[in-house]
């Protein structure tokens, strides 16, 4: 599943005709299912299997499709959802109904017929402390930096974290951990797969911590009092390629900052997305924007694209075209739809 039939979010089941995955690298864009419930079924199931092995790619996965594939599914106002997430969206195919499935309609909608998604999307929101923290007699586990608080009842004692953290606008993870009586145990903290350095500090004195072959750092020490751990985890943004049998995205890339994924939308660019090409080592940077979205980090760049001025009637002509430049904003993947019915892409073409 996620190593020849997933997409990029975390969605899972390409095909709308039966619900279904159809063959490995098979990912189309357009046409894309992705159910909003897939995703958090994958969620789900990424969550039982982390606590079979106590493997890092689990969690990883787990929120992949958490921040994106899950997320995608509902309106920035929680009262609109997605039945389906496609990657690529060129609106004239549902007006035009060329695409004629009503729950692949890219607009967000208060009800479906079939209503499996809004519940589900209320259930695993609603239950998300699960999925931060677990624990056993001899060690605690973090799996997902989201601003929380935790009580954990360690043989007389009471273990307190509290979770302090903008993630994932930012790597900046800080944890205050309080005990009445001294608490013997190793506090195991997951490094995303998709980080590739990192800082660790305890009670303000650099932590040189050793990753396990499971993919968490644990420190192991009597716990007494208040302590205090200091997470930050390194966040460049990312040109990410497919695998080269995934035909759809072939030369193509897509923006990546952590754990999430960006798209381009017409809003920001006109309808003309596919023109879009960019370059492989171009400089792209992030910045907050409290403005946009509800506030949302950004990814700005400069691009180049064609432009359809200038042909005419012919519809082939000698290769002539020439690229313009044009800046691009990519936003998270999430939040796309939330500012009006329009053309979106994931994957960009890349020189």
């Amino acid at each position: 599943v996620t190593r020849k039939r997933m997409y990029i979010t975390g969605g899972i089941g390409s095909q709308d005709v039966s619900e279904r995955f159809t063959f490995d690298y098979d990912l189309p864009n357009e046409t894309a299912y992705n159910e909003t419930c897939a995703s958090i079924g994958l969620v789900f199931w990424a969550h039982r299997m982390l606590h079979v092995t106590g493997q890092r790619d689990y969690a990883d996965i787990m929120e992949l499709a958490l921040y994106n594939g899950v997320l995608s599914g509902v309106s920035l106002s929680g009262d609109t959802f997605f039945y389906c997430n496609h990657l690529e969206v060129e609106t004239q195919l549902y007006t035009h109904r060329v695409i004629r499935n009503p729950r692949m309609e890219p607009v967000r909608k208060p009800w479906y017929e079939v209503s499996c998604c809004p519940p589900n999307l209320a259930r695993l929101l609603a239950s998300l402390g699960q999925y931060i923290y677990s624990w056993d007699p001899q060690n605690l586990y973090v799996h997902l930096f989201i601003q929380s608080e935790v009580e954990i009842p360690y043989g007389g004692s009471t273990l307190r974290i509290r979770q302090h953290t903008q993630y994932p606008w930012e790597g900046k993870v800080r944890f205050q951990i309080e005990s009445d009586e001294t608490v013997e145990l190793g506090i195991n903290i997951r490094i995303p797969g998709w980080c590739s350095s990192y800082r660790m500090e305890l009670n303000g004195k650099a932590w040189e911590g050793n990753l396990e072959p499971m993919g968490y750092v644990r420190i192991c020490r009597a716990w007494q009092g208040k302590d205090t751990l200091e997470l930050d985890l390194a966040m460049p943004v990312e040109r990410i390629e497919a695998h080269p049998l995934v035909r759809m995205d072939t030369y193509k890339v897509a923006l990546k900052r952590g754990p999430l994924v960006y798209c381009l939308e017409e809003i920001d660019h006109g309808n003309y997305l596919p023109a879009i090409r960019i370059d492989a080592d171009s400089p792209l940077e992030a910045s907050y924007d409290p403005d946009l979205l509800g506030g949302v980090v950004t990814i700005r760049g400069e691009a180049e694209a064609l432009s359809p001025e200038g042909w005419g009637d012919q519809l082939y002509r000698p290769k002539a075209s020439r690229y313009r430049k044009t800046p691009i904003r990519g936003v998270p993947y999430f939040a796309w739809g939330n500012r009006g019915v329009g053309n979106m892409i994931v994957w960009i073409h890349c020189r």
